[in-house]
């Protein structure tokens, strides 16, 4: 049976994909979010919000292949911006915990591990923010351990 994804996630996602021909990465964006979404599910279906649960799914699909879509630094740039949306979709959703704590992963992981250099900024909203914070404040009101992260590697 695959990991299936909360409802939230999904309508948020599937919204994000009509309007595909809008953003920068419209070329290449299916892939890139197909491999994202199915890194992110093998990740919730874990049910763990500890970071090494995360760096292990990462590692165990070999993720880090990603970036050897082309050489181009513009291309490089292209796939870390759709990682870096596909993870915020997670992270800004109204989902579980262990499943926004999946997207903020992702886009750390991401940040760290990027071929780009300087590295591409990762720009928020102030409606992302607020979204960031409050899982914050959930975290330390359940007093969730191991959800401390380090660059993968």
């Amino acid at each position: 049976m695959a990991p299936s994804v909360s409802p939230a996630v999904m309508s948020e996602a599937s919204s994000e994909e009509e309007e595909v021909a809008s953003t920068s990465c419209a070329v290449s964006r299916n892939p890139m979010v197909a491999d994202a979404r199915s890194l992110l599910a093998h990740v919730v279906s874990k049910r763990s919000v500890q970071y090494n649960a995360f760096k292990e799914s990462w590692t165990e699909q070999e993720f880090w292949f990603v970036y050897c879509a082309g050489t181009d630094p513009l291309r490089k740039e292209e796939v870390v911006t759709c990682l870096v949306a596909e993870g915020m979709r997670y992270l800004i959703s109204r989902s579980r915990d262990h499943e926004r704590l999946a997207g903020l992963y992702l886009i750390y992981t991401v940040f760290c591990t990027q071929p780009l250099n300087p590295k591409a900024l990762i720009r928020v909203t102030a409606d992302d923010w607020t979204a960031l914070i409050e899982l914050q404040e959930v975290i330390r009101e359940k007093k969730v351990r191991g959800y401390t992260m380090g660059c993968a590697s």
